[in-house]
C-alpha cells in the first residue's frame, strides 16, 4: 500500500510516510483492543479501524503524483506501472498468507497446541492468490487482506483514468473525472468492488489536483462536500476518517522523526502481520498466569513492532528495491523529451 521512493518533495514525503505509519498503527490498536474489558484503552480503539480508509486517501494521492512526476502514458507506462505494483506488494501479502497457513503446522508441533494443516485451509490460502476469497464465499486468513483486494482494483482503474487525473492544461478532464467518480460509487452497493470505494479514494484526488494541479482550496474543499456527502450513504465514520487523513497530510509535520518514520517504513509490514502476530501472542499469554490484559496488550504491540520490522528487512525491502529497478530500468527506456514544468507545491 505504498509507492516505490520515488523523487517526491521532503516534505510531502514524509507527511505521507508519518499518515501511513499512524493509519497501520491504529488498525494495528483496533485489533487489540476491541476484546479488552469496558475502559478508557477499549474506548482509544474503537475506531482505529478507519486507518484503513485513510491508506486508501493516501492512494488516492500519492499513485498519481508519482506517475505525474513520471510523466506517466497510457500505452508506454501501463506495463512497467503494474509490473512494480506486483512486484512491490505481492511477494509480502503471498508470504504473509503462507506464513499464517503454516501458524497451525508449527503450533502442532509443540506440546501445548493442537494443530494441523486441512485441505480446505489450502484451498482458502490459494484463493487469495488473485484476492477470490470473497467471491467464493470464502473468509480471509486476515481481516485487514479485503483492502488489499480493493486497492489492486484501484491499481487498474487508474491506469485507465490517469490520462484524464493528469492532464495539464485545464482542469475540466479531472472535473469530469472527479464527478464520474462520486456517481459510479452511487451506483453500487458491492463490498467486493472498487467502485463503492471511489469518494473515500476522491479525497486523495482532490489533495492530488491541489498540489500538483493548482486547484483552488475553495474548489478543493467542494469536491470534498460532495465525496463526504456521498460517503455518507455508506458510513458515516468514512468520512470523519478521510478528512483526518486529508488534513494529516496537509498538517505541519516535524522536520523529521525518527519514531513516526520508522512507522511508516514497515506500515505494509505491519498491516499484513498484526493480526496474526497478535492472535499468537494471546494464544501464548492465555496459557500463561498472571498477565492482566493490559499487559497483554503491551506484549502484543511490542512483539509485533519487533516482527514487522524482521519482516520488512527480510521481506518487503528486497520487493522495494526490485520495483524501483524496474521502474529506473523503465525510465530509460523512455523517449527522451524536455521535462514539463512542475507547479509549486501548495
Amino acid at each position: 500500500m505504498r509507492d516505490g521512493q520515488e523523487p517526491l518533495q521532503t516534505g510531502r514525503l514524509q507527511a505521507v510516510e508519518y499518515v501511513r505509519g499512524l493509519a497501520a498503527f491504529a488498525v494495528m490498536w483496533f485489533h487489540f483492543t476491541y476484546r479488552l474489558p469496558e475502559g478508557a484503552l477499549r474506548t482509544s480503539g474503537l475506531y482505529g479501524y478507519l486507518g484503513v480508509h485513510a491508506f486508501f486517501v493516501i492512494s488516492g494521492f500519492i499513485i498519481p503524483y508519482a506517475m505525474d512526476l513520471r510523466d506517466y502514458r497510457l500505452g508506454r507506462d501501463s506495463l512497467s506501472f503494474i509490473a512494480r505494483r506486483i512486484v512491490r506488494l505481492e511477494p509480502p501479502y503471498l508470504i504473509s498468507v503462507l506464513l499464517i497457513l503454516c501458524v497451525p503446522y508449527f503450533a502442532g508441533l509443540t506440546p501445548w497446541f493442537d494443530g494441523a494443516i486441512t485441505p480446505h485451509d489450502v484451498y482458502r490460502a490459494s484463493l487469495h492468490f488473485l484476492y477470490l476469497v470473497p467471491w467464493a464465499g470464502e473468509d480471509w486468513f486476515s481481516a485487514v487482506y479485503w483492502s488489499l483486494a480493493i486497492e489492486f482494483q484501484y491499481y487498474f482503474l487508474i491506469l485507465a483514468a490517469a490520462p484524464l487525473l493528469l492532464y495539464r492544461n485545464t482542469l475540466w478532464p479531472q472535473r469530469a473525472f472527479l464527478l464520474a467518480a462520486a456517481l459510479v460509487s452511487c451506483l453500487s452497493d458491492e463490498t467486493r468492488l472498487v467502485f463503492m470505494y471511489l469518494p473515500v479514494f476522491g479525497f486523495g484526488f482532490v489533495q492530488f489536483l491541489f498540489a500538483r494541479r493548482g486547484m483552488t482550496l475553495w474548489e478543493c474543499l467542494a469536491w470534498m462536500v460532495l465525496f463526504g456527502a456521498v460517503t455518507l450513504r455508506q458510513d458515516e465514520p468514512w468520512v470523519i476518517g478521510a478528512v483526518i487523513a486529508v488534513a494529516a497530510l496537509n498538517a505541519p509535520w516535524p522536520a523529521r522523526c525518527p519514531r513516526l518514520l520508522f512507522l511508516g517504513t514497515i506500515s505494509y509490514s505491519l498491516y499484513l502481520l498484526h493480526g496474526a502476530v497478535g492472535f499468537c501472542v494471546d494464544e501464548v499469554l492465555s496459557r500463561v498466569s498472571g498477565f492482566s490484559p493490559n499487559l497483554e496488550l503491551v506484549v502484543q504491540v511490542a512483539v509485533t513492532l519487533i516482527l514487522a520490522a524482521a519482516f520488512w528487512w527480510l521481506v518487503e525491502r528486497p520487493s522495494t528495491l526490485l520495483s524501483q529497478k524496474i521502474g529506473h530500468a523503465a525510465s530509460r527506456l523512455k523517449p527522451k523529451s524536455p521535462a514539463p514544468e512542475q507547479p509549486a507545491m501548495a
